[in-house]
């Protein structure tokens, strides 16, 4: 893993994890997973490819997980949209 970062939004729609700095190669795989509460879908950034989405829990209880990948790209962060809730996440540069 080359750089990473995380990131916390209280109370809004829209979340963004940014790395830290620009990629060190476009050829470089960016990887993210970001996680929210409440009974919402998440929506993920356009170009990114969502490896698995997993929902538990039933109403105020439940927890949405993403966990996306992006390569040949020089995007250095993620967003993801939910209809409601605080959400949290990480990213990642990994070197191929």
């Amino acid at each position: 893993m080359l750089q990473s970062a995380d990131n916390y939004s209280d109370g809004t729609t829209t979340f963004t994890v940014t790395l830290p700095a620009a990629l060190s190669s476009s050829a470089n795989l960016v990887v993210a997973a970001c996680t929210h509460g409440n009974s919402d879908e998440a929506t993920a950034e356009d170009g990114w490819t969502q490896l698995s989405h997993i929902t538990t829990g039933d109403s105020w209880d439940r927890i949405n997980a993403t966990f996306n990948y992006k390569s040949g790209t020089s995007d250095n962060s993620y967003s993801e949209a939910w209809g409601y809730n605080s959400g949290s996440g990480v990213i990642a540069e990994i070197e191929i």
